[in-house]
């Protein structure tokens, strides 16, 4: 027997092997989403920041018409939408206040038709202005409706700044053309002959007055039509035009009668408004379902 040798080990046992179980990844669906609610109607309007509401149609209306309705307690001006409802229909519409759309003004209709200049005789201030001088009772219409010159709506209110300007226009008008008739008179009485740009001076004075006359009386009425919701319903949508351009005069009477009535004011002819005060602070009659909104 030899004895044991010291540096001799015996071998290890081996180690146990570990088995490592390989998974496949799985990728997990996420969960469900959640069923989104149901988005509540704006109760503002996002353009215009008026409350919408929703009106029964108390008739068989087109679309475009206008009348008086009422929520709880408070009276407001509904507006059929395109393509019009039948009666007992709910629709959604802007809730107006009949207070921002005027004073004693009836909404969603002409208060007379263009040819009613005689309503208040011919010898009323309004028709003699209008006939002797339509830019300054245009400009008097403007100056109540809070528009500019070309008819354009205006963010602040100045009191007389339309008529001014009108009446700064007729003030050019009539000197540049008492200054073309004087020179037009000196050459007849030196025998001169009067020349094309004689003639042209005139003629283009003339028909620019002319034109700038009929762009703001069918721009003004546009704006009246649009403040007071009154359709168009004849020329194919040119009625503005057509009235300014055959009917200025009647059109701007119209248009006066439209915003003042006369039963209780006093025309004027050579103030801003056309009025000699202003005009009470009445309700508006905005109630077009009794009214016959197809008045031109």
């Amino acid at each position: 027997n030899q004895p044991p040798n010291p540096a001799y080990a015996p071998p290890a046992a081996p180690a146990p092997q570990t088995t490592v179980e390989s998974r496949a990844l799985v990728s997990v669906p996420p969960p469900p989403p959640s069923p989104e609610r149901p988005q509540a109607k704006p109760e503002m309007s996002r353009e215009l920041g008026l409350p919408v509401v929703d009106v029964v149609a108390p008739a068989d209306l087109p679309g475009g018409y206008h009348f008086e309705a009422e929520i709880e307690g408070r009276r407001f001006l509904a507006t059929v939408p395109n393509g019009g409802v039948r009666r007992g229909e709910t629709f959604s519409c802007l809730m107006r206040s009949l207070e921002t759309v005027g004073a004693d003004v009836p909404v969603g209709r002409w208060r007379d038709r263009i040819c009613d200049c005689g309503t208040h005789g011919f010898s009323h201030p309004l028709v003699i202005n209008t006939l002797l001088c339509p830019l300054l009772a245009l400009g008097q219409v403007m100056t109540r409706l809070n528009v500019d010159v070309l008819g354009r709506p205006l963010e602040f209110k100045p009191r007389s700044t339309s008529w001014l300007v009108m009446l700064t226009v007729v003030g050019f008008w009539s000197g540049m053309n008492i200054l073309i008739y004087g020179a037009y008179n000196y050459k007849w009485s030196q025998n001169i002959p009067l020349t094309v740009a004689d003639m042209l001076a005139v003629c283009t004075l003339n028909a620019a007055t002319l034109f700038f006359g009929i762009y703001g009386t069918a721009s003004t009425r546009a704006s009246l039509r649009e403040k007071y919701m009154i359709r168009e319903h004849r020329c194919f949508d040119l009625e503005d035009c057509c009235c300014a351009t055959f009917c200025m005069p009647c059109t701007i009477c119209q248009m006066a009668r439209h915003t003042a009535s006369y039963d209780h004011v006093e025309a004027a002819c050579c103030t801003a408004t056309g009025l000699t005060s202003e005009m009470p602070p009445t309700k508006s009659r905005g109630n077009a379902a009794l009214d016959n909104v197809y008045m031109i």
